[in-house]
């Protein structure tokens, strides 16, 4: 009797001490241009980022900025995709991570994962 009170407490004890692992931030939904007055729409099921409203371009609405939106399934929070950049007039891979949630980063994918741009939850 002693020796499965010990067994089990083992087991609690181990289970306790390990980490518990973070689950991936919902991340669907409206985010805002943390640096102009842009909202946009991001849907995990269309895997796409839209801009749904600028105050200064309202021919923007409905433009795709991100697409091919896919999570990767080693790390939670962190996703992949291509966003759209006007300079060369087509897509380039992108990584996209939320270090609280609240906030999402997007960067180049050289090493120096230079921030392309930021989006803060609304």
């Amino acid at each position: 009797m002693f020796y499965n009170a010990f067994i089990s407490l083992s087991l609690i004890i181990t289970f306790v001490s390990f980490p518990v692992f973070s689950q991936s931030c919902d991340i669907a939904g409206i985010w805002k241009h943390a640096e102009k007055d842009v909202s946009l729409l991001l849907d995990t099921s269309l895997q796409t980022i839209k801009v749904k409203q600028h105050s200064l371009n309202a021919g923007a609405q409905g433009l795709t900025v991100v697409k091919n939106l896919l999570p990767d399934v080693a790390q939670p929070n962190l996703w992949s995709g291509d966003i759209y950049s006007a300079d060369i007039n087509a897509f380039v891979p992108v990584q996209l991570k939320s270090p609280d949630c609240t906030t999402l980063l997007i960067t180049d994918n050289a090493e120096s994962k230079k921030e392309i741009l930021r989006l803060i939850r609304y």
